[in-house]
């Protein structure tokens, strides 16, 4: 297994912010159901002035809410794990413009991903020792997952593939993230 991060080159004004405003809560693409919208397009915003262009090169696009996929990552997922995610169109606006063609990718299953025992982590709350966690180091767990990619349980902001489908996804150079066995110092 791999955990999905941001590639080592992604610039930090490529995250774009989610319009809180006008789209639902954001948190609801964290739970891993499907999501019933009205067809509209979910609304994001890039962070200052950035090349179309450019971040239009990326096909995976870190937001303050869900994450964003380009219509070729997008084509790709839909023929490799069909059934583990939902797309739903997202619009940019970059620098007053427009642009299309991305999908807010929702991933519609959890399942236990961390190997406890090598991982460093305190309570989120304290008061609240066995509720959320905050990690410091992360290990997965040496096993085949039930799906090609997921939210790990333990923290379900953490997007946890299957080797196969890292591995497809990289011999497809898809540009904006990386897939690793472990985080540290987080």
């Amino acid at each position: 297994m791999k955990i999905l991060v941001p590639a080592d080159n992604y610039p930090e004004n490529y995250w774009i912010k989610y319009d809180h405003e006008t789209n639902m809560d954001h948190m609801e693409f964290s739970i891993g159901k499907e999501i019933h919208g009205n067809g509209a397009p979910v609304l994001f915003t890039a962070k200052g002035k950035v090349s179309i262009a450019s971040i239009k090169s990326y096909d995976y696009l870190f937001s303050d809410g869900p994450d964003v996929v380009s219509a070729h990552l997008a084509k790709l997922l839909r023929d490799k794990c069909p059934k583990d995610i939902q797309l739903l169109p997202a619009e940019i606006k970059i620098n007053n413009q427009v642009v299309g063609e991305y999908f807010v990718l929702n991933i519609l299953n959890a399942d236990l991903a961390f190997d406890m025992d090598n991982c460093t982590y305190v309570p989120l709350i304290k008061s609240m020792p066995n509720g959320p966690k905050k990690f410091k180091k992360i290990s997965l767990l040496n096993k085949l997952p039930t799906f090609d990619i997921f939210r790990a349980s333990e923290s379900r902001f953490n997007v946890v593939l299957s080797d196969r489908l890292a591995q497809d996804l990289e011999a497809e150079s898809v540009k904006g993230v990386r897939f690793v066995s472990n985080l540290d110092g987080l």
